[in-house]
């Protein structure tokens, strides 16, 4: 699919033109970059056979990830027939079986923007003006040229792995499962994230803003600061909702919160305590990170290195014992955990016991906090899980989405730097080993929250 070349990503049939002492090494599917090649060609192999099959007439967008796969929607708001997957997907096996080539093009802005929105792709549009470029690079391929957002392989002769489904009222793209180089067959629904990404497409409308381009005009316009402004408080009001569940149960007596990495777990029950204090609880915070092992005592992952990311790495049972203290009344000195303490963190305890008042209510946050082994001596009744995480509803264009991902890593490079010593080198060396933990104590968990979060802010990818 591509090959790196003195450090610079290029296609594959470049790397025959290597000279003695370059260095051009090949990409593929098992690589991070391979795979993020991979799904973004893919992601056009859909939108060539689309247009192919209705000639323009109907207008895709993506809007997120769900599991393996992306989920697209019609710009038109109208469900796909089964009959429309059929003809897609026999339109890009017959693309792919071509080895259809995928060319590169120069063009003059004027002549790129006008292309573009007679094809629908307004948005695409939109980001050609803002970037600022008299030229503009294209993709090509059968009568379809969109913008060049992403590194896309040369040709579709490779992209051979893929499931097109309906889902909803839109359709499911599959790719293959990172490492295992094929579609998993035990994929899961996840009506909770469905329902979360659906509102927020919804919102996206309310708040006029659904691509960089429309950001950008927005932030060139003088309008960034009400935007905010109205962000901010619509994520607000989905917080107070999700205080006014805690509060509809009645027997609560903590909260859980969990999410993958940077995901504003912490600045979400902090909010959340100011809504529930409206609602006449006294709340308690504890995060987990003050339960962490220093790393010398955390268990070692497959490469020798401190897996801080196990739950192992937290001392679950000091944590159980202090949760059993406080909901039996007694007082308990809670544990404060230094990260950037030489190297290896150190634990503390506080100074003055804290105890559990008849209108108190615990909020507990952490990437563990829904894991079953921390919550299976609560009473059901008594615990309400919320999961959190940043669903970007921005895109770059029609097809190319702004990854969660990339903005929890701009995050975590902040967050490390500041509050736990850590160089960004270090962060995005250790970010790999993040993703993993993810998949494995996090992400399967998300199913059982009462409620889920999207904590991104689009305004966030500027700043």
């Amino acid at each position: 699919m591509a090959c790196i070349r003195n450090n610079a990503l290029c296609n594959s049939s470049d790397a025959a033109g290597c000279r003695n002492g370059e260095k051009c090494e090949k990409v593929t599917v098992s690589m991070d970059i391979g795979m993020r090649i991979y799904r973004d060609t893919l992601a056009f192999l859909f939108e060539v056979a689309a247009n192919n099959v209705f000639k323009f007439k109907r207008n895709l967008k993506i809007t997120s990830s769900i599991g393996d796969g992306y989920y697209f929607v019609f710009k038109e708001k109208v469900a796909p027939e089964q009959a429309d997957i059929e003809r897609i997907e026999a339109e890009m096996r017959r693309l792919v079986a071509k080895a259809e080539k995928i060319k590169k093009t120069d063009v003059e802005l004027d002549q790129a923007v006008r292309m573009l929105k007679s094809c629908g792709m307004d948005w695409s549009a939109d980001l050609a003006v803002s970037i600022g470029s008299p030229v503009i690079t294209m993709l090509e391929c059968c009568s379809t040229r969109t913008l060049s957002v992403t590194f896309i392989a040369d040709s579709f002769e490779n992209i051979r792995l893929f499931e097109l489904r309906k889902y909803h009222d839109g359709f499911l793209l599959r790719f293959p499962r990172r490492g295992t180089g094929r579609i998993g067959d035990d994929w899961k629904d996840s009506v909770m994230l469905y329902k979360t990404i659906t509102d927020d497409v919804r919102d996206s409308d309310v708040l006029s803003i659904d691509s960089i381009g429309q950001l950008n005009s927005i932030v060139s316009e003088n309008g960034l600061g009400e935007y905010i402004e109205v962000s901010e408080n619509h994520q607000r009001r989905r917080i107070i909702e999700i205080a006014d569940q805690i509060n509809a149960r009645g027997k609560v007596k903590a909260v859980f919160v969990a999410g993958p990495s940077s995901s504003n777990k912490t600045t979400f029950a902090n909010r959340l305590c100011l809504e529930l204090k409206v609602l006449g609880y006294q709340p308690m915070q504890i995060s987990l990170d003050d339960y962490y092992f220093t790393k010398d005592k955390v268990p070692k992952n497959e490469f020798g290195d401190p897996d801080v990311e196990c739950l192992d790495s937290i001392d679950i049972g000091l944590f159980k014992k202090n949760l059993k203290d406080l909901y039996e009344g007694k007082e308990v000195f809670l544990p404060h955990f230094e990260f950037n303490y030489n190297k290896i963190g150190r634990r503390s305890f506080s100074e003055l016991p804290v105890h559990l008042g008849k209108n108190d209510i615990l909020v507990i946050e952490g990437i563990h906090a829904l894991n079953s082994k921390l919550v299976e001596s609560i009473d059901s009744d008594a615990a309400f899980k919320v999961y959190i995480s940043p669903l970007v509803q921005v895109n770059l264009d029609e097809y190319d989405r702004v990854r969660s991902t990339d903005l929890r890593i701009l995050r975590r490079l902040v967050r490390d730097f500041r509050k736990r010593g850590a160089s960004a080198l270090e962060t995005l060396s250790m970010w790999p080993a993040v993703e993993r933990g993810e998949r494995k104590y996090i992400f399967p968990f998300q199913n059982d929250a009462d409620a889920m979060l999207n904590s991104a802010h689009s305004y966030e990818i500027g700043v």
